[in-house]
């Protein structure tokens, strides 16, 4: 049984062991240890100088359903997951099927009239392009690495940590005791996450071949021969 330290906030944590546990079945051990909690933010925002939203994450739908921002807007949305989400909360959702880059192809292509709103967590990655004002819906506050992560850090043998942000990245090496025994084998969701892993905590770095959660279970497949 290979362990898989999942350090997400729990909902999407939660989502991905389930699968995990459907691919991989018993072979893998999933370790739910987040290293960073989802606080809601009030900002106060005139929702109707905007004629339509950017949405760069899950965490912002629903930090923008938290604050009662209006349904039935036209909403530009960074992946399927997110656009889901949206949809969801009653808004006329795209998907660009990717990473920023493509978030910003997609807003180029579609030329939307009218400034946009970005409801976004404190800390970001990557520049949302056009007539587009950031706020800050949501923090994601630093937590601890719990014990039985600690426990699999301190044990000899692979342990195997998919990374889906910079953000997750940075908090986590921060959260790492100096005591590591076990070898960690890192999984960048796209190249700009891959980058902000440290090769001297991570012994291998692997970047996985698209920005989503198929393509980091097909990169996690590699550890478990059929």
């Amino acid at each position: 049984m290979t362990p898989v330290l999942l350090t997400r906030p729990v909902p999407q944590a939660q989502e991905f062991a389930a699968q995990i546990a459907e691919r991989f079945g018993a072979a893998a051990h999933c370790i739910l240890s987040p290293v960073l909690d989802v606080v809601i933010l009030q900002p106060k925002i005139a929702f109707s100088e905007f004629s339509g939203l950017v949405f760069t994450s899950q965490n912002g739908v629903a930090a923008y359903r938290a604050n009662d921002g209006p349904a039935g807007l036209v909403a530009y949305c960074v992946g399927d997951k997110t656009t889901r989400a949206a949809q969801e909360a009653g808004l006329e959702a795209y998907s660009a099927g990717g990473d920023v880059t493509s978030l910003n192809a997609l807003l180029a292509k579609a030329a939307p009239k009218g400034p946009l709103l970005h409801p976004s967590g404190v800390h970001v990655a990557g520049q949302v392009d056009g007539n587009v004002t950031r706020v800050a819906f949501y923090d994601q506050r630093p937590i601890d690495l719990n014990n039985e992560a600690l426990a699999a850090l301190s044990t000899t043998g692979p342990l195997l940590v998919p990374i889906f942000t910079p953000r997750t990245a940075d908090l986590l090496q921060k959260a790492l005791p100096d005591d590591i025994q076990a070898t960690l084998h890192a999984i960048g969701l796209s190249q700009a996450v891959a980058e902000a892993i440290d090769p001297v905590a991570f012994r291998h770095i692997s970047v996985c071949k698209s920005p989503t959660a198929a393509a980091m279970l097909d990169r996690l497949a590699e550890f478990f021969p059929v």
